[in-house]
């Protein structure tokens, strides 16, 4: 973060964040989820389904299994 950081989050990038989070305050995020809900959840589901091959989720998936306390639920 401290070295490398900068580099990666750019100005257009901070700008892109604060666009971002007016979505979420002005709840336009919320709703556009909410619709995504009541239509069947068929954006979600694929966006879902194309993520879940990356490494990340299967970096993912190997730290859940070293946490225990999740499968108690």
């Amino acid at each position: 973060d401290l070295t490398r950081g900068p580099r990666l989050v750019s100005d257009a990038v901070r700008g892109e964040m604060k666009r971002i989070l007016g979505e979420i305050r002005d709840g336009s995020f919320a709703e556009e989820w909410m619709e995504e809900h009541r239509s069947g959840g068929e954006t979600f589901k694929r966006l879902h389904a194309e993520d879940e091959g990356t490494l990340l989720e299967q970096s993912g998936e190997t730290v859940r299994k070293l946490m225990p306390w999740l499968n108690d639920a």
